[in-house]
């Protein structure tokens, strides 16, 4: 049986596509400002986030543990957004992820969500256009001068938004 040919998702050959991912974080996440994570890459490697240690150092001079799991979260939802990028009506939310630590980031740090199969996301998409809600297992490393350092794993569900309420007076 021959395995049908899926075809790529735009963002994955699109050279602003990274661009795009960078300037929504910073603007709709603020603590994406305050870590400086920058957007590397969006292609058919995954999607690169890469941090610098100073803003997100702990005590004993390496990343900080959260900030290692808030930039591999932040991949892995990066690629859902870039995923479901042209439904503007779509929220997305981590329901769960772990993280394994396998050794100290003593330098800037780098997290990559591998893409999974195309016919995951495209699974992704086909569930939102036809549920209005979809869920993706992803999973992601942080890597620190060549060495992996740390394993992610995140559930992301992408869900219609609610309409937003105005306080009236």
């Amino acid at each position: 049986m021959t395995k049908k040919a899926i075809r790529p998702l735009p963002f994955l050959t699109d050279e602003g596509a990274p661009g795009r991912l960078e300037s929504y974080l910073r603007a709709a996440i603020p603590v994406v400002n305050f870590m400086d994570v920058r957007v590397l890459s969006c292609d058919v490697r995954g999607v690169v986030l890469e941090a610098p240690l100073t803003p997100n150092r702990n005590h004993i001079g390496t990343a900080f543990g959260a900030s290692l799991h808030g930039l591999a979260t932040l991949s892995a939802w990066g690629l859902v957004w870039l995923t479901l990028e042209d439904k503007p009506d779509r929220e997305i939310v981590v329901a769960q992820s772990s993280m394994r630590y396998r050794a100290p980031a003593p330098s800037t740090f780098q997290a990559r969500c591998a893409l999974p199969d195309a016919e995951k996301l495209w699974a992704l998409r086909d569930d939102y256009v036809n549920r209005k809600t979809a869920r993706i297992v992803l999973s992601a490393t942080i890597e620190c001068v060549g060495d992996r350092v740390a394993d992610f794993e995140g559930t992301f569900v992408a869900l219609k938004a609610k309409p937003s309420v105005t306080p009236s007076g």
